[in-house]
């Protein structure tokens, strides 16, 4: 059981570490700050310090974690298993969440972002896709194997 959480957990630190790069190189390229940790430490806190980054980090990642274990959940239901096939569905229904739950998060927010929202959504949508495939991968290389 402690094996299977750590591949799990191992499994959403590498998706959600390729999310943040994609973000990152997306934000150079588009010459905007599209930092996820720091907008959501924004979003929080209402400022840009260090303890507001520690937040978004950590909440960041949280989020990741438990979106792995999401998929785990799922996979062990068998109604969907980690292949190449479920990779679309999983990373668009995984984007779609993931958009709404920012929108609703910026919209109840009392510190909501600044940041360019239409064009972030639309490279968060790109990110959630980048996480599912890195993470689903992450799953069948570590033999995450879920049992009913």
């Amino acid at each position: 059981m402690l094996k299977t959480i750590s591949k799990i957990a191992v499994a959403g630190i590498v998706g959600t570490t390729f999310m943040t790069w994609f973000m990152q190189k997306a934000s150079k390229f588009e010459n905007k700050s599209f930092n996820i940790p720091e907008i959501l430490g924004q979003i929080f806190t209402g400022n840009k310090g260090f303890k507001s980054k520690e937040l978004g980090y950590f909440m960041h990642y949280f989020v990741g974690l438990s979106f792995s274990a999401s998929y785990y959940l799922l996979f062990k239901s068998g109604f969907v298993k980690p292949t190449i096939r479920s990779y679309p569905i999983i990373a668009t229904v995984n984007a779609i969440a993931g958009v709404k739950g920012w929108e609703m998060l910026n919209a109840l927010s009392p510190h909501p972002s600044k940041t360019d929202f239409r064009k972030y959504m639309a490279l968060l949508f790109i990110a959630h896709w980048v996480y599912a495939l890195f993470t689903e991968e992450s799953f069948n290389l570590l033999k995450v194997e879920p049992r009913k």
